[in-house]
């Protein structure tokens, strides 16, 4: 993980003025992938101070590499619109490059951008090292690694008004395809998202592995939560078992080299042929363990490529490659989408780059808020941004769990611990986030006899499950949240004073939707996720203007909601105006806007506003008053006696 913008650019500004002033070779403030490439172009003599002009090639090249690369363009293009709306608040626009450095392809708005930024990202624009000097995009192919290149980190001096973040994508033999790039004007407010790139960029490999026709495709992971993920191990086999592809994480994993050849899946994993393995392709969901020659314990199965998917066809999280959770969202979906969620209001974004350096340093952080203003979201972030994103993230809800199971759910049980006890115990939530991170929502909730376990297992960094005598240690990053004043518990003696300190070793406090500026922002990534690919919902402006004057006692769920509720009504490619907002929200418009009145003249307003949106809804469903009875999720019966009464 790395520091912000801000932090970055100072640091690397005097790291700057030592290595090319007064000629120190080895400096602190950049990473060791700046300070290499620094001396390569410092080698190829190249003067920092030189203005360069980001020239295209020929234009009868630029044709030539875009039907060259026309797969890499078609298979990367939905993951660079996902990714380019993502960073669209942080005004980053999406890249990518081929093998080379030369652009061939660009995705989200450039009109704001400055005059430097239009120049660099355009088709046909070199911007290898040789050519444009330290870059993410030409340091990324040489490094062969995710590179951020901020503000002063580039080489030439005419770009440190500029930042970019690119990964670097491995086809399916191992070849560097091209890098995966976002670019924007340096912005000292944004925050990391070299992960966000560098899991695009991985999505991406996968998609070229899944394009491969004719082949067997091997899925594993050690991890089970990372299958179906972008960060799972792609390996593709032919008929007889030979290893003919793979994605770069699958290479890492099991130290296959570039180009290998003569693989078979024998060489790969022991105690099982590939006839055997492949005996389960069709039979959906079926797992094996197995372990590769170097002992790793994986969990895998195999599947089968039988067509390959273009772009449209594959759009991002579909055809199983992102499974949905219990929202209806994958697991990629929210880490990508929720960026957009912290990234696009300063105050937000100020606080999670808070507790972010707090956790990149081993604090556990405490989010303080509003009930549903975005701290598990932010907790998901969080995570994603960290050195642990590789591991699970394990959500706890402390205030939904009883009191006699608190303690079972968190730190596990043995045998018998309990009447009902599965058989064998069970791992406690403490377990199941080792190496990764664990999220105790509502801490504030929690029963005051289970706080001091809590502590205890906190304090030793080990759990001991329930009936059970043997100690087990953890390696967890800790987030807990509350929508409550711990300060005010612990004087009224609900909270552990102790335990407060042990939680809060950085915190935070998340503003409420009301006070965010990027309301309409989020309005629209609600929008696009109810739009999907068959078409789109458009707010009208007096919607817009309602939605920026709310007050929003219910946060981001209720922004969820109301958008949920009213592209139900509106049919795809219509304006949503106000009548087609929920009812409630409508009267808390009106009572919030209008001067003081009764609380008869209240029910008044929310009679009213009932009434339109029923009469409304009935008129959309042709008369049909069943029809739209099922769309307000109301009886019949109901409808009609609200018609009596008005």
């Amino acid at each position: 993980m790395h520091p912000s913008e801000h932090i970055r650019a100072d640091r690397s500004k005097v790291a700057r003025a030592k290595y090319f002033q007064d000629g120190m070779p080895s400096i602190e403030g950049v990473t060791s992938h700046i300070l290499r490439s620094w001396k390569r172009c410092s080698d190829a003599r190249q003067d920092p101070s030189r203005s360069i002009g980001f020239d295209i090639i020929k234009r009868s090249r630029v044709s030539e590499l875009a039907e060259r690369n026309r797969v890499l363009i078609e298979l990367a293009r939905g993951e660079m619109e996902r990714l380019a709306s993502v960073v669209a608040g942080t005004k980053l626009i999406a890249l990518l490059s081929d093998e080379f450095g030369t652009i061939i392809d660009i995705a989200g708005e450039i009109a704001n951008a400055s005059d430097r930024l239009k120049l660099a990202a355009r088709r046909g624009v070199d911007l290898s090292e040789a050519s444009a000097g330290t870059n993410a995009v030409g340091t990324a192919l040489i490094e062969r690694t995710a590179v951020a290149t901020v503000a002063y980190e580039h080489y030439f001096d005419a770009n440190a008004a500029l930042t970019c973040i690119g990964a670097p994508l491995f086809g399916p033999d191992g070849r560097l395809a091209g890098v995966l790039d976002v670019s924007g004007d340096h912005d000292t407010t944004r925050p990391d998202c070299l992960e966000l790139v560098r899991t695009s960029a991985q999505a991406i490999e996968n998609r070229l592995v899944r394009n491969m026709s004719g082949v067997a495709l091997f899925s594993f992971s050690p991890r089970e939560e990372l299958l179906a993920t972008p960060w799972e191990a792609l390996l593709a086999f032919d008929p007889d078992g030979r290893l003919v592809g793979g994605n770069s994480r699958a290479r890492t994993i099991l130290a296959i080299e570039a180009c290998a050849r003569n693989v078979q899946f024998e060489d790969l994993f022991e105690s099982i042929s590939f006839a055997e393995a492949a005996l389960d392709r069709g039979a959906s969901g079926r797992l094996r363990t197995l372990r590769s020659v170097s002992g790793l314990r994986v969990m895998g199965q195999f599947e089968t490529s039988s067509s390959k998917p273009s772009a449209k066809q594959r759009r991002p999280g579909s055809s199983g490659q992102h499974p949905l959770d219990k929202d209806g969202m994958s697991k990629y979906d929210t880490a990508m989408s929720l960026f957009r969620v912290v990234a696009g209001d300063r105050r937000t974004a100020q606080a999670v780059e808070r507790v972010q350096r707090g956790l990149q340093r081993g604090l556990p952080v405490l989010l303080a808020g509003e009930t549903g203003s975005g701290k598990e979201l932010v907790a998901r972030v969080l995570h994603c941004l960290s050195a642990r994103s590789d591991g699970p993230f394990v959500p706890v809800n402390c205030g939904a769990l009883p009191e006699s199971l608190i303690e079972a759910e968190l730190f596990g049980y043995a045998d018998g611990a309990f009447t009902g006890a599965r058989r064998g115990g069970a791992p406690g939530k403490f377990e199941l986030a080792n190496g990764g991170t664990l999220f105790l929502d509502e801490i504030g909730d929690m029963p005051m006899s289970s706080q001091a376990k809590l502590l205890r297992v906190l304090q030793e960094r080990s759990v001991t499950r329930l009936a059970d005598s043997r100690e087990r240690p953890i390696d967890i990053a800790l987030i807990s949240a509350t929508h409550h004043n711990l300060i005010e518990l612990i004087a009224k003696g609900l909270f552990r004073e102790d335990l407060y300190y042990r939680i809060n070793g950085l915190g935070a406090t998340l503003p409420p939707l009301r006070e965010r500026s990027n309301i309409l922002e989020l309005a629209q990534f609600h929008l696009e996720k109810q739009g999907g690919i068959e078409g789109r919902f458009e707010l009208s402006d007096a919607s817009r203007d309602l939605l920026v004057r709310h007050p929003w006692p219910g946060n981001l769920r209720q922004l969820g909601n109301v958008i949920a509720s009213a592209t139900a009504i509106v049919d795809r490619g219509r304006l949503i105006e106000p009548e087609h907002f929920p009812e409630e929200f409508i009267a808390q418009n009106a009572l919030r806007s209008g001067p003081p009145v009764s609380a008869m003249a209240q029910q008044s307003l929310l009679q009213e506003a009932e009434m339109d949106i029923i009469e409304k809804t009935i008129k959309e469903c042709g008369g049909n008053v069943s029809a739209a009875a099922r769309l307000l999720k109301l009886s019949r019966s109901t409808i009609y006696n609200k018609w009596k009464r008005n």
